[in-house]
């Protein structure tokens, strides 16, 4: 049995067969703590935790109504192809008790003759999470965590070059209308449906701030909240150069909600800035072609060299977990000596790199 001491309350925690399978805290006495303890031990014990006749089928099924819900919508989908495509197929009519080591790490190894490694990974920890959840539900007596596969390193593109910044952002403004949306993803490192999905309460002029509470969803043709329901504020100099650019997007948008609504008075598609427009405009002012998501990534990387803070970069680019944030870390420590400054990129008079802009916070 054990029953301890907690801060200032007791907790209790169940074992079985040498493993912890249920544990709780708050309890203001030890008595109290060993009562909830017996009656989970015998509810074990009556064998109300695995039931023989439930099947993995039925495991899914209450995952699915129990928990998909509480993710987003983008999360939804993916949950649901790895569900029906790989995980349902090979444990289809599975009873639960049937989950041996054997039968999932047979599993394991076939995932990863058919995935790449970042994708077979993903589908096992969504395996992780249903095995987890059966057994809260007291329908396993154990969980499974998978060994990871090892995933090479991926580059991603960028600008490094404050050159390159500065022919996009003149040929942008000689040539396209969303020469303001490209300026404020490479001043805040917003996702695409953030941008498009900004309304112009949403920014305070006068603390210099945006409030990024929701995003366009895409597929859904909706509004939703950003990635992993996390809202953020990103901060900017009210005097500056940022601050003239979303007053200025500001005065030209007619939407009584949108900062850049399309013709038809709706968020923009990335058909519409995102794809051939962006590429285009990229190789006319002669620099590298990049895919659009590339200035997330840019404002990121520059943010390093400027900063060198990657806890206040996660913050800002809404990040749930320092490791992603940390594939940016490398460049806190290149440049040291002469770092790339970007308040002296030239942009609204080509002639000159006298004028600033405000890329970075």
């Amino acid at each position: 049995m054990s029953i301890f001491r907690h801060g200032d309350c007791w907790r209790a925690r169940v074992h079985l067969n040498g493993k912890a399978v249920a544990s709780k805290t708050g309890f203001t006495t030890k008595a109290l703590a060993k009562k909830w303890h017996d009656e989970q031990l015998a509810a074990f014990g009556d064998n109300r935790v695995a039931q023989p006749k439930r099947s993995f089928d039925e495991l899914v099924e209450k995952y699915k109504a129990d928990h998909l819900g509480k993710q987003s919508p983008g999360t939804q989908r993916r949950y649901l192809l790895e569900i029906e495509e790989r995980i349902s197929p090979f444990f289809r009519f599975v009873p639960v008790e049937g989950l041996t080591l054997d039968l999932l790490d047979t599993f394991r190894d076939k995932i990863g003759r058919e995935c790449k490694p970042r994708q077979a990974n993903y589908c096992l920890s969504l395996l992780s999470s249903i095995l987890s959840r059966g057994v809260r539900w007291r329908w396993l007596r154990t969980g499974h965590t998978f060994e990871p596969f090892d995933v090479e390193a991926q580059n991603y593109e960028w600008w490094d070059d404050k050159v390159y910044i500065t022919r996009f952002l003149q040929m942008a403004k000689a040539k396209s209308k969303f020469y303001r949306l490209y300026y404020l993803a490479l001043a805040s490192g917003m996702r695409e449906g953030e941008l498009v999905a900004l309304w112009k309460t949403d920014i305070d002029f006068g603390s210099g701030r945006i409030f990024v509470q929701r995003k366009w969803d895409l597929a859904k043709k909706d509004y939703g909240l950003p990635k992993h329901g996390k809202t953020r504020y990103i901060d900017f100099d009210p005097k500056g150069e940022l601050a003239r650019i979303l007053s200025e997007a500001v005065g030209v948008s007619r939407h009584k909600e949108l900062v850049f609504p399309s013709r038809g008075g709706r968020p923009l598609s990335r058909g519409c800035f995102a794809e051939k427009v962006f590429k285009s405009l990229a190789a006319r002012a002669n620099v590298p072609v990049i895919a659009f998501h590339g200035l997330r990534h840019g404002f990121a990387s520059w943010y390093m060299l400027q900063h060198d803070n990657i806890w206040a970069l996660k913050e800002i680019l809404g990040h749930s977990d320092i490791k992603t944030t940390q594939r940016y870390a490398h460049h806190s420590a290149k440049n040291r000596k002469a770092p790339l400054d970007l308040q002296t990129l030239g942009v609204h008079n080509p002639s000159t790199l006298a004028d600033t802009i405000v890329v970075g916070l």
